[in-house]
């Protein structure tokens, strides 16, 4: 397994278990992040790529979008009030 700058044949868990906290050896994180973002760059990228008209927008301190009740109301659901 790759972990940062080094590789090891060990679980990320067992590397990270011998490092004291607060060290600089911080190289286990960067799998990690780059996995995190390797499943949300796909989903920015469309939304970038539809425009204005991509992204259901509604203003702040209301539940929803108009939008998102069209979206369930096609096969005839709705959402339940917030309260």
């Amino acid at each position: 397994m790759r972990l940062g700058s080094f590789t090891t044949n060990e679980p990320p868990t067992a590397t990270c278990e011998r490092r004291p906290f607060g060290s600089n050896s911080h190289g286990w994180i960067a799998p990690g992040i780059d996995a995190g973002w390797r499943m949300v760059q796909p989903f920015l990228d469309a939304w970038r790529g539809a425009g204005p008209n991509g992204l259901a927008l509604y203003e702040a301190g209301s539940e929803k979008p108009e939008e998102a009740d069209q979206l369930l109301a096609r096969d005839g659901r709705r959402w339940r009030p917030i309260a």
